[in-house]
C-alpha cells in the first residue's frame, strides 16, 4: 500500500518519507493555536529530519504577532506535497523559537503524528477572487488593439474556471479566445498570477453579465495555490 493511501500516520519512518516530498521553497501554510488563532503562509527553508523545520516567516506577520510566537503555543502546518499529484499533509507542532537575522525565520518542532488527505485535480472551490481576462502580448499591431476585461472568479480549478465580466448585450461577442488570465489571489495581493488559458465557451446571464468557462494551461504554482485555498475552506 502506498503511503499516500494511509489518512492518519504514526509510524516515524513512515511520516519522515512523507515529509521528504516537502522542498525548499514550498508554502506552508501556519496556524497558530493561540488564544486568538493567528493564519499566515510560511516558506520552507529547510528541514533537521526528525527535529524542527525553519521556515521563511513574512517580516509583517512578524512585526506584529511576535509576542504571540515566543509564548510557547502549539501550531498547525498544513502542506502540499507531491506536485500535482494533489496529496495534502497536515500535522501539529511547537513553536521552538523565532529569529529576526539574517531574516525572520521560525523554528517548528517535527510531529509525532500526520494527516494525509487526497485533493482530486479537478475539483473545483467556489470563490469570489477579482481576475482579469487580456490578450497574450504580441506585435505593436496587435498591442494597439490589446484588450483587458475585469471580472470575478465564479469557481476555481486546477484547469479551468468560470468568469463573470460586466458584458452589455450591446458589447457583441467576446474579442479574445486566447489569452492570459491574471489572478489577484486575497493571500499574495502585490503578486498576482498569470495564467495561460483559452475561451471555452460564454454564455450570458443577463442584459449586463457574461459567465465565460475558461480552460487553464498546466502551471504548478496555481496547483499548489489551489490546494491551499482548498484546505483554508476544509478549516
Amino acid at each position: 500500500m502506498s503511503i499516500f493511501e494511509q489518512r492518519h500516520i504514526t509510524d516515524g519512518d513512515v511520516i519522515n518519507e512523507i515529509i521528504s516530498y516537502l522542498k525548499p521553497g514550498n508554502l506552508l501554510d501556519f496556524q497558530l493555536n493561540a488564544p486568538v488563532k493567528i493564519r499566515t503562509k510560511l516558506r520552507l527553508i529547510g528541514v533537521e529530519s526528525e527535529s524542527f523545520f525553519v521556515c521563511a516567516l513574512p517580516a509583517s506577520a512578524y512585526r506584529t504577532h511576535l509576542e504571540e510566537f515566543n509564548a510557547g503555543h502549539s501550531c498547525v502546518i498544513r502542506a502540499v506535497v507531491g506536485g500535482d499529484l494533489g496529496h495534502c499533509i497536515a500535522f501539529q507542532g511547537n513553536v521552538i523559537s523565532v529569529q529576526k537575522s539574517p531574516k525572520p525565520m521560525m523554528f517548528v518542532s517535527w510531529p509525532n503524528k500526520l494527516e494525509n488527505f487526497r485533493l482530486r485535480k479537478e475539483q473545483r472551490i467556489g470563490t469570489r477572487i477579482p481576475a482579469t481576462l487580456m490578450d497574450k502580448e504580441g506585435t505593436a499591431q496587435e498591442r494597439s488593439n490589446y484588450h483587458l476585461i475585469e471580472g470575478t472568479l465564479m469557481d476555481l480549478s486546477v484547469g479551468g474556471c468560470l468568469l463573470q465580466i460586466p458584458w452589455s448585450v450591446q458589447a457583441g461577442a467576446i474579442p479574445i479566445k486566447r489569452g492570459l488570465l491574471k489572478i489577484n489571489f486575497p493571500s499574495r495581493p502585490d503578486d498576482p498570477l498569470f495564467v495561460p488559458c483559452e475561451v471555452r465557451r460564454a454564455t450570458r446571464q443577463n442584459q449586463e453579465n457574461m459567465h465565460v468557462g475558461l480552460q487553464f494551461e498546466p502551471v504548478d504554482e496555481l496547483i499548489e495555490l489551489f490546494h491551499h485555498i482548498n484546505m483554508d475552506n476544509r478549516n
